[in-house]
């Protein structure tokens, strides 16, 4: 198909002044194809003697370029950190489904150790649940922030300092609510009591406090009218 030679020499004009500076040869051969004109012939020459790709015509360069891959492969390093600490919180939530396996036999022992301890480990039935429980949603949780977080509004800054946040979000609950089984009166509910409560109110006021502003501000940021 061939269009008008006023339409390719438009379309020419426009893609050349976006290019980068191009040697004698090459606008000697970019002047051809403004006097042919068959539009797939542009295209085509300009991706395959320039080496510019389809969105060179979409203004994309190849500094566009390079800066999006590099933006691309701090993400996935920040996904693997994510994925890294939920790990750990899924093994620290089986550690305490083990303690709480314990404490519902009265007793510590494995199969098939031949031997066991016969003490009854501290804590009640929904303290050591909530623990275990809290391992697992917090280490999932993780998991499913390293999963959108290409999607999230932000630049890779941006990124980087809501994994960070979502990291101190989970680890403070977590080790919180495990303050409760193993210690007397630590529910972390108000201040005051023993240290160990009052250092599990304080690891709930930071992980709760972070579990409401941080979801908010993705929903500012996703829900906001685009400029």
């Amino acid at each position: 198909m061939r269009f008008p030679n006023s339409t390719c020499l438009s379309i020419c004009k426009d893609v050349r002044r976006d290019l980068p500076a191009l040697t004698s040869k090459q606008k000697a051969k970019l002047k051809t194809l403004i006097d042919v004109g068959p539009l797939y012939g542009i295209m085509s020459t300009l991706r395959m003697q320039y080496a510019i790709p389809i969105s060179a015509v979409d203004k994309k360069t190849r500094t566009d370029r390079e800066e999006i891959m590099a933006e691309t492969s701090e993400t996935k390093g920040i996904q693997r950190m994510l994925i890294g600490h939920g790990a750990l919180l899924l093994f620290v939530a089986g550690v305490l489904g083990f303690g709480f396996l314990f404490f519902l036999m009265g007793r510590i022992a494995l199969w098939p150790i031949p031997w066991e301890i016969d003490y009854q480990l501290p804590g009640t039935y929904d303290a050591w649940r909530m623990a275990h429980m809290e391992g697992i949603t917090n280490g999932l949780l993780l998991w499913l922030t390293a999963a959108i977080l290409p999607l999230m509004p932000f630049e890779t800054k941006g990124k980087r300092r809501l994994a960070y946040a979502m990291l101190v979000i989970t680890w403070t609950i977590v080790i919180a609510s495990a303050l409760d089984p193993i210690f007397p009166d630590s529910r972390g509910l108000e201040f005051g009591g023993p240290i160990t409560n009052q250092f599990a109110f304080f690891l709930f006021y930071i992980g709760v406090g972070g579990a409401m502003i941080v979801p908010a501000l993705i929903a500012w940021k996703c829900l906001r009218p685009q400029k």
